[in-house]
């Protein structure tokens, strides 16, 4: 059905008593959520997109290397669990996070569930490019004897 998120956003909408904004010009909806988390939805065929930027990506290497690394290093640890998936934008400026559902037979329960623990995701993976930059254990010098028989 090729307006399922149609549908869907319409009862979630009526459920919780608020509107929902027409569509942009690309055919996405957006929602916010906490007053900080902006959720685009679009479907396209039999799968419907949830996505979000995360962050600009920063210009100074040193930054940007510690925050795709953090952002990976968790991505990865639940990439098997995790329908989430960490990518770049299309202009490769920014970080954004996304999640396919299978449009077809998606109870509005279904969506509920996973538009929250999309939400939820965004909100951890904000929590960790908000956390402090790591820094690299300083060298520390070792003497260092090696033995011959």
């Amino acid at each position: 059905m090729a307006g399922e998120l149609e549908t869907l956003l319409k009862a979630w909408s009526n459920s919780r008593k608020i509107g929902i904004n027409a569509q942009d010009e690309e055919g996405k909806y957006f929602l916010v959520f906490d007053g900080r988390y902006e959720v685009g939805m679009s479907q396209l065929g039999q799968s419907i997109y949830l996505e979000s930027d995360l962050a600009e990506i920063p210009v100074k290497r040193e930054l940007a290397q510690d925050l795709v690394e953090r952002l990976m290093e968790h991505q990865l640890a639940q990439s098997k669990s995790g329908p989430d998936v960490l990518s770049l934008s299309n202009d490769g400026k920014n970080l954004t996070m996304f999640r396919v559902l299978k449009a077809g037979r998606l109870e509005l329960n279904d969506f509920e569930k996973a538009l929250g623990g999309f939400v939820n995701a965004l909100a951890y993976m904000s929590s960790l490019i908000e956390a402090p930059m790591r820094k690299a254990p300083e060298p520390s010098h070792i003497n260092a004897q090696i033995f011959m028989p």
